[in-house]
């Protein structure tokens, strides 16, 4: 896969997930560090703070970055806590680590009866959906007025519905280029750990790398119009 040239909006949502402090921390110390305080998958609001006390990355607004606070409260579950799998996943996706020590966790992160397999069918219903929701709907909504112009804004709100547009269809195309043998119903890791890696040479296994492989999908195969009658059925 060819190297793609970052968008403004591109380079902004990593000024904005910047402000998180992933972006220096080993991804298997993120995930340690994280599983350690969590309790059956789950963390709550005083593990969370001990988590960035340890790792010293920030969980709420300061400066320039005013969608923190934001984040990590949508984040939340109605009971007050957070699935261990959604911060993991972001960790994953904005740590440092070979594209091989990411896809490895990724996948750890589903296998969570540490079985050793998991099935083909939740790469594209869970993991893909999953690695969507956090790069997209996350971390693409950490961009501030603060840090670009209202133009700029305007453009990433523009990209970011670029990219919901394109979900399902670059989320199946991803899946069936992982995926060879359409007769699998199972994956180990090593295999997972192939495929994610010489899939897009790995590029999926970074936030921005995520979003950028969806915008080239819309340009290449946007997503279809539909067209309604402004006049409805005639009777």
């Amino acid at each position: 896969a060819k190297s793609r040239p970052r968008s403004s909006e591109e380079v902004i949502i990593s000024v904005a997930e910047e402000g998180l402090g992933f972006q220096d921390l080993n991804v298997n110390l993120i995930d340690n560090t994280f599983r350690k305080f969590s309790h059956m998958g789950r963390i709550n609001q005083t593990q969370l703070k001990r988590i960035a006390k340890q790792l010293k990355i920030n969980i709420v607004d300061y400066g320039p970055h005013t969608k923190i606070n934001e984040m990590f409260y949508n984040l939340r579950k109605q009971e007050g806590e957070y699935f261990l799998k959604d911060l993991l996943i972001i960790g994953i996706l904005l740590g440092k680590g070979s594209y091989q020590e990411k896809a490895s966790l990724l996948f750890q992160v589903f296998d969570e009866t540490s079985e050793g397999a998991i099935e083909v069918s939740r790469i594209r219903n869970q993991i893909l959906k999953s690695m969507f929701e956090h790069c997209v709907n996350s971390l693409g909504n950490l961009v501030t007025p603060a840090l670009c112009s209202e133009s700029l804004e305007l453009k990433n709100k523009k990209y970011l519905d670029e990219l919901r547009q394109i979900e399902a269809d670059a989320i199946k195309k991803i899946s069936d280029g992982l995926i060879a043998d359409k007769t699998l119903r199972v994956i180990d890791e090593a295999e997972f750990v192939r495929a994610m890696c010489e899939f897009e040479m790995g590029n999926l296994l970074s936030s921005a790398g995520f979003r950028m492989y969806f915008k080239e999908v819309f340009i290449t195969t946007p997503p279809k119009k539909v067209w309604s009658n402004p006049f409805g059925k005639k009777k």
